[in-house]
């Protein structure tokens, strides 16, 4: 019976020693695959760490881009209302100028009218001066008088009112 009890044992133990094999083997083929399962996932993490920060990078150039992009519209924007400010001042400025104008074209005017009316009535006052006169050198004539008139000159003419 202890033959037969050495046998068992030795038989398991036969067995035992094929199974620690086999674990020994599938421990080693585990840990291969654990090592390539650890560089595939290092290798997918610096895939996705690269591509983030590329993404991270596109991110940043983009929003750089547009502010640059709005600081630009900004300064056009303001450089538009200077223009259509100026503009604005000028045509008012300009409008003030032809009122100006205008209000200094009626006055010229205005007076140009009032200088023609004096000068109309100093040639009527004249015509009427000449006129006496004629009548006065035609009633001395008859007279006997010289045609030299009064003592003051010969002429006979009266100062013109200012």
């Amino acid at each position: 019976e202890m033959a037969g009890a050495v046998a068992t044992l030795q038989a398991e133990r036969k067995l035992f020693a094929q199974e620690r094999g086999l674990c020994r083997d599938e421990r080693s083929v585990l840990s291969r695959a654990l090592v390539e399962h650890r560089g595939e996932v290092s290798r997918h993490r610096e895939a996705i760490f690269s591509s983030l920060e590329e993404l991270a990078s596109e991110k940043e150039r983009t929003v750089q881009q547009a502010t640059l992009q709005g600081a630009q519209l900004e300064q056009r924007r303001q450089a538009a209302e200077l223009q259509i400010r100026s503009s604005q001042l000028e045509r008012a400025a300009a409008a003030k100028e032809i009122a100006a104008v205008t209000g200094l074209m009626a006055t010229l005017q205005q007076d140009k009218e009032a200088i023609e009316r004096e000068s109309e009535r100093l040639l009527r006052e004249r015509e009427a001066m000449a006129r006496h006169e004629g009548d006065t050198g035609q009633a001395a004539a008859g007279y006997g008088t010289s045609a030299a008139g009064p003592a003051g000159g010969g002429r006979g003419e009266q100062p013109e009112p200012p």
